[in-house]
């Protein structure tokens, strides 16, 4: 941690503001007798997590031929609040990637059987989709945002 934020005990050190602020927590020691921190709350995590990440591919490298070489952390359920908070980033150098990250998410396709009658998608092609949904809410500059906003209206009507 002190190779990242600094050291506790210098005031001007990030460690110590986080600690300050109540962001950081000591929840115990280690092996070699030095401090163990955690976030205060998971959302401090995956904030923290976001802002790291400078390339949609972290969250979604699809390899539809060979599915164990990607990377599909679309799926996985702690993965969702970082990339929201992703996705409502708002540093102009990642508004391409969003919008690009926005696309893979909307024409993903799974390889599995069709298995919605009503518009043919596989169950992880909705998750994707569905996904795509949520992050639009948070990267309102999606510029197909209406688009796919009325396709899922009438996906929930049926229509």
């Amino acid at each position: 941690m002190s190779h990242f934020l600094g050291d506790a005990d210098d005031e001007n050190s990030l460690l110590k503001l986080a600690l300050n602020r109540g962001w950081l927590n000591c929840v115990g020691i280690d092996t070699n007798r030095k401090p163990v921190y955690a976030f205060f709350h998971t959302s401090f995590q995956e904030y923290f997590a976001a802002k790291a990440i400078d390339d949609w591919h972290f969250f979604l490298n699809d390899v539809p031929w060979n599915p164990s070489q990607g990377t599909y952390r679309i799926f996985e359920h702690q993965w969702k609040q970082t990339i929201l908070f992703w996705l409502g980033r708002e540093e102009e150098n990642l508004k391409q990637q969003k919008q690009r990250f926005i696309d893979a998410l909307v024409n993903f396709k799974d390889g599995f059987f069709q298995w919605n009658k009503y518009y043919g998608k596989g169950f992880y092609e909705d998750r994707a989709y569905f996904l795509a949904v949520e992050g639009i809410a948070e990267f309102s500059g999606y510029s197909r945002a209406d688009k796919i906003v009325a396709q899922f209206v009438k996906l929930l009507l049926g229509v």
